[in-house]
This record gives structure tokens, C-alpha cells and sequence, in this order.
């Protein structure tokens, strides 16, 4: 296995402070204790995002990590709508904690979907993707072409010169 490189410790130490913080806030935010502030959730799902997207632009085939990004963004959007929640949240019948509790329940939901849509997306991408490929992959080697001019029945193109077996057609 390689070494990691600077550039890689300090992208895994960010996720990991990403992480830490999303899964901590979001504990804490159901219990009641703290719900961290609309701006610093902001904040964290800029680091998180523009994560995800070094990931998927340089390591892109480890999809465990991938998906784990994805939740740790969908912990960071959930925290953002529960502290804005905290901060406008007048109504006398429903306590604020109530709400946060409902907030966080019903996004998670929607999270979870989006992650499950978003690699249900990406796998259909990449089939029909993949059976485009193969249309460029029509290359014939030298002994192929002289097996196929040996049959009288098949006639082949390269590159608009017409080939075929000299004889009866």
C-alpha cells in the first residue's frame, strides 16, 4: 500500500472533523442539549461538499466512502434546517424541541432517499453509459481482417474504403 501523500492527510483529516461534527451536533440536536447555529452548519456543508467533490474527481472508485460523504452532507443539510428551525420556531402549541425532533426525523428520511435515488442513478448512468463504449471499440486486428477477407460472405469498411472478396458476389 502506498504512503499517503500531505494532500491526502489533511483531505481525510477534514472529513473526519466533518464527521466527528455532524454525527456529534446531530446526536445532540435529537437529545435536546445543543443545536449548533444555521451559519456554522452552512459552513460545514461547504467543507463537506467541496470534499465530496475532490473525492469523486481523484478516488473516485471507493463508493463506501462515497456514500458516507454523502450522509455526512445529509447530516450537515439536516442540522441547517434544525437550527434555523431553533431560531424562527414561535408556536406555543409545539415546544421548539418537538419541532427539531420532527425536522431532523422527516429530513433523514429524505436524505436517505436521495442517497439510495442518487446511486440508483449513477449505476443506470454507467450501464447505459457502458453500452455506449463499446460502439468506439470496433477495431479489427491484421489477422481478424485476413479472416474475414478469407470469407466470401462477409464485406467490412476502414475508414470509407470499401473491402470485400474479390470473386462472386
Amino acid at each position: 500500500m502506498q504512503p499517503m501523500t500531505k494532500n491526502q492527510i489533511i483531505r481525510a483529516l477534514l472529513y473526519d472533523v466533518c464527521f466527528a461534527t455532524g454525527y456529534a451536533f446531530l446526536i445532540s440536536s435529537v437529545m435536546g442539549w445543543f443545536v449548533p447555529p444555521a451559519f456554522l452548519s452552512f459552513l460545514l456543508i461547504l467543507l463537506s461538499a467541496s470534499l465530496f467533490v475532490l473525492h469523486t474527481r481523484v478516488d473516485e472508485q471507493n463508493q463506501k466512502k462515497e456514500m458516507a460523504m454523502l450522509f455526512v452532507i445529509g447530516a450537515h443539510v439536516i442540522l441547517l434546517f434544525a437550527g434555523l428551525i431553533k431560531i424562527t420556531w414561535q408556536s406555543e402549541s409545539m415546544p421548539v424541541q418537538d419541532m427539531i425532533l420532527l425536522i431532523v426525523i422527516c429530513l433523514a428520511m429524505i436524505v436517505f432517499y436521495g442517497i439510495f435515488a442518487y446511486f440508483r442513478a449513477k449505476s443506470n448512468y454507467k450501464k447505459v453509459r457502458g453500452n455506449q463504449k463499446h460502439s468506439a471499440k470496433w477495431r479489427i486486428s491484421q489477422r481478424e481482417r485476413e479472416q474475414m477477407e478469407l470469407d466470401e460472405k462477409n464485406v467490412f469498411f476502414s475508414l470509407g474504403f470499401e473491402y470485400e472478396k474479390e470473386g462472386e458476389i
